[in-house]
């Protein structure tokens, strides 16, 4: 007898009537909003969009597709536990996500799909279509802006000992970076993904 299957689909649109009228079996999220419109629905990226304006730069078209990509992981990690998994611990995930210039994600999927699986221990399904966001203008106001000067090398700064280490520690920074001005940079799921359940009273 074959195991059970769940999928849990989660479909992304920039506009946040369509995920508030939306009639499919998917979860609709909102991408890049700021707040879920409905029960059942969710929001991913509502502070990005502002703190990308405010780094006075012109994001990469294909950067900021693969920005949109892991907005849309980051939601599908947060809002399908993985208690909901047939076996309690290995999600099955299928994602439907809009960008901008659809055409490299052909060849760059796949791998993708393997890095995730490694590293979530779930099944991954990623579909991606075009019509999606495209990079917002920067913020011709100084007092507006994000002050990149001094730095040009990042640390990806998840507050863990490792992290702490390769930020804090000198003489590792001075082999690593060779005295390279480090910019910190983190993450706040807190603020960037909500999702509204059905009351168990509706």
């Amino acid at each position: 007898m074959g195991s059970l299957r769940v999928m849990s689909k989660l479909t992304f649109k920039r506009d946040i009537e369509k995920v508030a009228t939306y009639k499919g079996s998917s979860i609709p999220v909102v991408m890049y909003g700021k707040r879920a419109p409905a029960a059942d629905t969710g929001s991913v990226g509502g502070p990005v969009l502002e703190e990308l304006r405010r780094l006075r730069v012109s994001a990469n078209r294909r950067a900021f597709d693969l920005l949109t990509v892991a907005m849309a992981v980051t939601a599908a990690d947060s809002f399908v536990s993985k208690f909901q998994a047939a076996d309690g611990w290995s999600r099955e995930l299928s994602l439907r996500v809009p960008v901008s210039d659809p055409a490299p994600w052909a060849a760059a999927v796949p791998t993708l799909k393997r890095a995730l699986d490694f590293l979530s221990g779930d099944q991954w399904e990623i579909n991606t279509v075009g019509g999606g966001p495209k990079p917002p203008p920067p913020y011709k106001r100084p007092r507006n802006w994000t002050d990149l000067k001094g730095h040009d090398c990042v640390c990806l700064f998840s507050g863990g000992l490792d992290a702490y280490f390769a930020d804090r520690d000198r003489p590792f920074r001075l082999i690593v970076t060779g005295g390279c001005g480090v910019l910190r940079v983190g993450q706040m799921v807190t603020e960037a993904v909500t999702m509204r359940r059905r009351s168990s009273a509706s």
